[in-house]
C-alpha cells in the first residue's frame, strides 16, 4: 500500500511530521457548548485529556499559513482589523506541552485573537484548528476555522486548511469544490491543485486528477511546495496513470483513515484499521486515531494492536488502565501482559477496580505475571467483600 500524497499530516500535511503524539484511550468528552460559541468563550473548560498524553503539533503551520498572509481580501469594504502580535512559536509549544492548564490559557489567547478578528486571526484559527485536528476533534477544528473565515472569509490559508478537514473526514465531494474554488480563483496554485487531484483521483475522476497533476509536475514544478513535496506528487502521478490504464484502483492511507474516522460499517472499518496499522508509515497515526476514537471497538482494536514497537505503548496502557469503561481496562491488563509491562500497573488498577469483569481480567493478567499464590473462584469477582479480600491479599503478597 502506498503512503499517498500528504497523508500523515492533519492541517499542515506533508510538511507535518506524521503522528507525533501519544494518544489516549478515551473516548472526547462532548461537553462542549456549540462549536460556534467555543470561539468566543475564554473561560470554559476543554477537556482533559491532554494530561495523560504528550501532544505535539508540527513546528510550523505550513503553507496554510504562509497562504492565510497572502490572502486577497473581499473587495466590499470591511472594519481594519485590530493590530497585535501573537508569538505563535511559544503558543505552539504551549499546545504541546501536555499540561492542561497551560493548554487553556493558550487557548484562550488564541480563541480571543479569533473573536476579536485581529490581524493574526486566521493564523490562531489555523493554530487551534490543528491542534483540535491533532486530537481526532474535526468538529471543534471545523468551528474554529469557520469562526476565523467570518472575519477574513477570503483567506486561502483557512479554506485549504477547511477542505482538508472535509477530506480527512471522508466528505470528498465537499472537498473537493472547496479546493475547486480555489484552483478556480488562482490556477497557479499548485498545491490546491495537488489536493484536487488526489481527491479526483478517490471519486475515479482519472481524467481530470491526470490533467491536474501534469499542470503541478509541468508548469507549476518550480512551486516550493512542489519542489518539497515531488517524491510524493510522482508516486500519486504515478499511481493515476497506472490506473487510468488497468482500471484497478488501490485505496490509500488517507482514504483508510477516513474510514476509520467516519465509515458506519463496522467491518469496513475494522478492514481499514487493520490494513493501516500493517503500513509501517501510517501506524503510528492509524493508532491514535483509532484510541481517540469515540466508538469503543476501534478503542479496543487500538490497544489489541499495541506492540513494543511502538512510540508511548506503556503510556497508552496506562490510560487505558484509567479509563472509564470497564472493556477498555479489561483489554487494557491483557495488554500489559504481552506487552511485560510492570505489573504495579495492574496493581494499582486492581485496588480501584469495582466492575467485576474488569477486576477478573485484572485478577487472572496477575496471576499470569506475578504468580497463582492469589486465589479469585469463579464467579467471586461478583461479590464486593469477595474483591476486597483479593485485593488485600494482592497487597499483602506485594509488599512481602
Amino acid at each position: 500500500m502506498r503512503t499517498p500524497l500528504l497523508a500523515l499530516g492533519v492541517i499542515c500535511l506533508g510538511a507535518c511530521s506524521a503522528a507525533p503524539a501519544t494518544p489516549l484511550v478515551e473516548p472526547r468528552e462532548k461537553e462542549r457548548a456549540s462549536a460556534e460559541d467555543s470561539v468566543t468563550v475564554t473561560s470554559e473548560s476543554e477537556t482533559e485529556r491532554a494530561t495523560d498524553a504528550v501532544v505535539r503539533v508540527p513546528d510550523a503551520i505550513d503553507s496554510a499559513v504562509e497562504a492565510s498572509s497572502s490572502a486577497v481580501r473581499p473587495s466590499e469594504p470591511e472594519p481594519p482589523p485590530q493590530p497585535t502580535t501573537l508569538d505563535f512559536d511559544h503558543l505552539t509549544t504551549e499546545l504541546a506541552t501536555g499540561d492542561s492548564g497551560r493548554i487553556r490559557a493558550a487557548q484562550r489567547v488564541l480563541r480571543g485573537a479569533i473573536a476579536r478578528r485581529t490581524a493574526d486571526g486566521p493564523i490562531a484559527a489555523l493554530t487551534l484548528a490543528n491542534w483540535y485536528a491533532l486530537q481526532e476533534d474535526h468538529g471543534d477544528a471545523l468551528a474554529l476555522l469557520d469562526a476565523g473565515l467570518r472575519g477574513a472569509p477570503a483567506d486561502r490559508g483557512l479554506r485549504l486548511a477547511r477542505a482538508l478537514i472535509l477530506r480527512d473526514l471522508g466528505q470528498w465531494v465537499a472537498a473537493s469544490q472547496a479546493l475547486r474554488g480555489l484552483v478556480v480563483e488562482d490556477a497557479n496554485d499548485a498545491r490546491s491543485q495537488a489536493e484536487l487531484a488526489s481527491i479526483e483521483y478517490i471519486l475515479e475522476d482519472y481524467e481530470s486528477a491526470a490533467t491536474r497533476m501534469q499542470r503541478v509536475l509541468g508548469p507549476l514544478v518550480g512551486d516550493a511546495w512542489v519542489v518539497a513535496s515531488k517524491d510524493n506528487l510522482r508516486e500519486l502521478q504515478r499511481e493515476i496513470e497506472t490506473t487510468k490504464r488497468t482500471g484497478v484502483r488501490t485505496a490509500g492511507v488517507i482514504e483508510l483513515l477516513a474510514r476509520v474516522r467516519s465509515s458506519e460499517d463496522p467491518g469496513e472499518r475494522r478492514d481499514a484499521l487493520n490494513a493501516l496499522l500493517q503500513t509501517p508509515a501510517a501506524r503510528p497515526r492509524a493508532l491514535r486515531v483509532a484510541l481517540l476514537h469515540d466508538d469503543l471497538a476501534p478503542r479496543l482494536q487500538g490497544i489489541r494492536a499495541l506492540q513494543a514497537t511502538d512510540p508511548g505503548h506503556q503510556s497508552i496502557v496506562a490510560a487505558a488502565l484509567r479509563s472509564q469503561e470497564a472493556k477498555v481496562r479489561a483489554t487494557a491488563s491483557r495488554a500489559a501482559v504481552r506487552l511485560e509491562l510492570d505489573p504495579i500497573l495492574m496493581l494499582r488498577a486492581l485496588y480501584a477496580e469495582k466492575d467485576p469483569y474488569a477486576f477478573r481480567c485484572l485478577h487472572d493478567s496477575l496471576r499470569e505475571t506475578v504468580g497463582p499464590e492469589v486465589d479469585l473462584p469463579l464467579g467471586a469477582e461478583e461479590s464486593a467483600e469477595q474483591r476486597r479480600k483479593t485485593q488485600h491479599a494482592w497487597r499483602q503478597l506485594w509488599n512481602r
